[in-house]
């Protein structure tokens, strides 16, 4: 039996095949499955975060929430000191709620596979062995991606630094599958992902035939 190293290799070197009218459908089916034990899970985490969230701006800005007292929390008009503390509370928020997603993964392949889940099974990550390597590797993707965003709103591209941000997060989306399904380490996953989206082909059931990345 192949490991998931050499699987991605293998990938790497040969291009995989891949029907995205069947994908589709099948992600689809596997959706309603979990539709109800997932949103309610992320229902209860966005009022958690919600409170949270008015608690610091309370904390930070006053009672007296105003247009222009929230000026100055644009990226653009923030001091070095204030994008740092941003910068810090951006990656603390995507370290903690890594395993959130995580868990939704694992719910997923529960529906898919036929098992029993929960709500409960969103938060089984933060006690599990792959706790310490989800979260680093959410550290390090969300520390250069917040960077480099940051860093060109601050100087004016704040549409340039969007797509950034949203570009590294297509770029290292099966990161976190790979850690907890292929029991790799997180520098492991990000390396292997990264690789493999360099120099992966795919293919498609459509007239288009053979896909690689290089011609797109």
């Amino acid at each position: 039996m192949q490991t998931t190293k050499e699987t991605l290799d293998n990938i790497r070197a040969n291009g995989y095949d891949i029907d995205f009218g069947t994908v589709f459908n099948s992600a689809f089916e596997n959706y309603k499955k979990i539709a109800l034990q997932a949103g309610l899970a992320i229902l209860l985490m966005s009022i958690f975060i919600c409170m949270a969230a008015g608690l610091l701006a309370v904390g930070v800005i006053g009672v007296a929430i105003s247009t222009e007292s929230l000026e100055q929390f644009k990226v653009e008009n923030m001091s070095i000191l204030w994008l740092v503390a941003y910068i810090f509370c951006m990656i603390l928020f995507g370290a903690l709620a890594s395993p959130i997603h995580a868990g939704l993964i694992k719910m997923a392949q529960c529906a898919y596979q036929g098992k029993d889940f929960s709500v409960s099974t969103v938060f089984d990550y933060y006690r599990s062995v792959y706790f310490k390597e989800i979260v680093m590797a959410t550290v390090v993707i969300t520390f250069f991606s917040t960077v480099l965003s940051v860093g060109l709103q601050w100087v004016g591209f704040q549409w340039l630094g969007i797509m950034m941000s949203l570009s590294i997060s297509v770029l290292t989306f099966l990161t976190i599958p790979l850690i907890i399904f292929g029991d790799l380490k997180a520098m492991e996953a990000i390396d292997k992902w990264k690789k493999n989206y360099e120099n992966q082909g795919y293919y498609s059931s459509s007239r288009y035939g053979r896909i690689t990345l290089s011609e797109l």
